[in-house]
């Protein structure tokens, strides 16, 4: 009690300050009408103020975020051209051109629907035939693959996403080369499983998984996550959990991807079909 005290007395002029400012405002807003009105006017226009510069904040965290995301895809796109450029898939640049130059080209479409909790998830974009969009193309983020483009109207792509028990992709592992079919199980939006991996081959945990580009969805290489676990599949295969590096929960922009060389490839490979 007594060091109460002797805190009390030995800040007694600010204590008694901020009592007098208490009262001073109460006689203030309780006064007439009109003072009651300016200090509302005033209270309401400094809550404004003050949401708009969290608003503010906050929307320029988010653009730091995607502006972040957008310099790690066009990284990822530059490395994918230096690729091609050193694998001479590119004919010379001076002579570069939208049909025989470049094996893929992308388009950019903003995510305006996407679910993840179902067993069948489908993600719409606002992109579309007027765009270019067509279905059977294949849909990336910066951080994988996404999904397949199902069905388009003018201007919006329905795609089915790899959250879908009906999705399937030809995946490997980057460090063997092993590769096997990825598919969802419905249960969790952050793993996969990628079967038929034979047991000769020398998995470790956080092993890159990456496609094999033996479509002409999805171009090779494209990461996809990294093993989680692993187990015996059958006899002589392991089936592999892989933890996925998009966050499907997070999805905003992706690029739909179309293959020039589709058509040749299909025509070929369907001929030899037509021989078995």
């Amino acid at each position: 009690m007594g060091n109460l005290l002797r805190f009390l007395i030995k800040y007694q002029v600010i204590f008694l300050f901020l009592l007098f400012e208490v009262l001073s405002f109460s006689l203030l807003v309780n006064g007439s009408y009109f003072q009651r009105a300016k200090v509302v006017s005033y209270t309401s226009d400094m809550t404004n103020v003050i949401n708009g510069h969290i608003t503010s904040f906050l929307q320029y965290l988010h653009l730091k975020e995607i502006n972040a995301s957008l310099a790690e895809e066009n990284a990822r796109l530059k490395n994918q051209l230096d690729w091609y450029l050193s694998k001479d898939t590119l004919v010379k640049k001076s002579s570069i051109d939208s049909t025989r130059g470049l094996r893929y080209s992308y388009i950019m479409a903003d995510v305006v629907n996407n679910s993840t909790s179902k067993q069948h998830n489908y993600i719409t974009l606002n992109r579309g035939r007027g765009q270019g969009v067509r279905p059977e193309m294949g849909v990336l983020s910066s951080d994988g693959i996404v999904g397949v483009v199902l069905s388009t109207s003018k201007n919006y792509a329905t795609v089915v996403s790899m959250l879908n028990l009906n999705f399937k992709v030809s995946a490997r592992l980057k460090r063997s080369g092993y590769f096997g079919s990825l598919s969802w199980d419905g249960k969790d939006a952050r793993f996969m499983n990628l079967s038929d991996i034979p047991q000769q081959a020398k998995i470790k945990i956080g092993d890159t998984i990456e496609t094999t580009g033996y479509s002409t969805i999805f171009p090779e290489g494209v990461f996809i996550g990294v093993v989680d676990s692993y187990k015996v599949q059958g006899g002589n295969f392991f089936q592999l959990k892989v933890r996925l590096k998009c966050d499907f929960k997070r999805l905003r922009y992706v690029h739909v991807i179309s293959d020039f060389r589709k058509t040749e490839k299909e025509t070929i490979e369907s001929a030899i079909s037509n021989e078995e």
